[in-house]
């Protein structure tokens, strides 16, 4: 909670801030620092509503990619080439600028590359990606540079122990893993020593108008905040602030194993359609998703486990991954939010008011890039439409 304990906390914070960033996850924070590094003078607050992390970044299950070949093919038949190639561009272009601003080392970075499988019963979906390789490496290349960035491997070739259930699969260049809350903790650091101020606790619950400057209130002891420019950098929970935005939420839900003796997987991995994902953290299997399997239950803010996904997921994982017996040492779940139409949405909502989210799942990728356009926003007037600015 933003409390005012003394007449310095009133002092500090009752005084008009140059910007307020509402989320402090990747996004929110990525732009904060942009702020601060092309306007040092300005005075910029980011509010969290929660006091452990952001509800997505903090969340998830430490993935950096730019999405497997089976996700990839259903986007283009779906969406088609277009939306594919912003969407992936600007992946690609977050990918590069997280790792370079923040360093290997300081978000758990390890290239691990990552694959996808196929179970028999997907054989399918598994001939459509062999017969569309080629036209999905050629989209890759065009946006990566790499060739040949998606290569066939077979069922021996999967890393995964010799009784594991996938009929074949698919190696990708680009993918690694890394430690979200490492992560989270670096950025935040970075931004305080920017100069950036940090709240969290800070739910806020509407933003009006007086004149000139927007006011926020939230569920602190002094109800309003004033500033002349907001992000509001929400992702999922844009909607309770922004009513009719284009944002459903989706839970995702997440298990930890305990160690798996010679387990041999050092690698990520991802199975129907993105829909599910699993990686090594050391010698324990972390699996996620499952949000296909349930999603009235799962289009949803609130941070709770599914029993019935969890459950899935510890079948799928002893079935098709480890082929045995696994026991559950961790469960989590994290909430990712969702366009229509797979775009983020970054939008000047108002004069001086400035809308990204929506990140589809895709926020280790595309936030710090969605932050920093977020930011150049409040610098630059532009003509351009929402999505051509992504």
């Amino acid at each position: 909670m933003l409390s005012y304990r003394s007449g310095w906390h009133q002092q500090l914070y009752s005084i008009p801030w140059d910007v307020v960033v509402v989320g402090a996850g990747i996004t929110g924070l990525h732009a904060a620092i942009h702020l601060k590094q092309e306007q040092p003078n300005w005075r910029v607050l980011v509010l969290e509503q929660h006091s452990w992390g952001a509800s997505a970044t903090t969340q998830n299950a430490g993935f950096l990619c730019l999405g497997s070949p089976g996700e990839l093919l259903s986007d283009l038949n779906q969406f088609g080439e277009h939306a594919v190639m912003k969407t992936l561009s600007l992946r690609w272009r977050g990918a590069r600028r997280l790792l370079s601003g923040m360093g290997g080392k300081k978000i758990g970075w390890k290239k691990t590359g990552g694959y996808e499988g196929f179970t028999d019963s997907q054989n399918q979906e598994f001939a459509l990606v062999q017969n569309n390789l080629k036209q999905l490496n050629i989209i890759m290349h065009r946006i990566t540079g790499m060739e040949n960035f998606y290569s066939e491997v077979s069922r021996k070739e999967i890393p995964l122990p010799k009784n594991h259930g996938f009929l074949g699969g698919f190696k990708m260049k680009f993918e690694g893993q890394i430690q979200p809350a490492l992560l989270w903790e670096n950025l935040k650091l970075k931004a305080l020593n920017l100069g950036v101020f940090f709240q969290s606790d800070v739910k806020v619950e509407q933003i009006t108008t007086d004149k000139k400057e927007y006011l926020l209130l939230n569920n602190g002891p002094s109800p309003l905040l004033k500033t002349s420019k907001i992000i509001l950098a929400t992702n999922a929970a844009t909607g309770s602030i922004v009513p009719n935005v284009a944002i459903v939420p989706g839970r995702g839900q997440v298990i930890l194993t305990k160690a798996i003796a010679g387990f041999p997987l050092k690698a990520t991995f991802h199975a129907e359609q993105g829909y599910l994902y699993f990686r090594n953290v050391g010698d324990r299997l972390l699996l996620g998703g499952g949000r296909h399997w349930d999603f009235k239950t799962e289009n949803t803010l609130e941070i709770a486990n599914n029993s019935n996904i969890t459950n899935q997921l510890k079948d799928y994982a002893e079935k098709f991954i480890v082929g045995a017996p696994i026991e559950i040492e961790h469960q989590w779940s994290g909430i990712m939010g969702f366009t229509p139409d797979k775009q983020p949405i970054l939008t000047e909502h108002a004069p001086g008011w400035v809308i990204a989210a929506g990140l589809n799942g895709m926020g280790m990728a595309m936030g710090a890039e969605l932050g920093r356009l977020a930011a150049e926003k409040l610098f630059v007037k532009k003509k351009s439409s929402v999505k051509d600015s992504v």
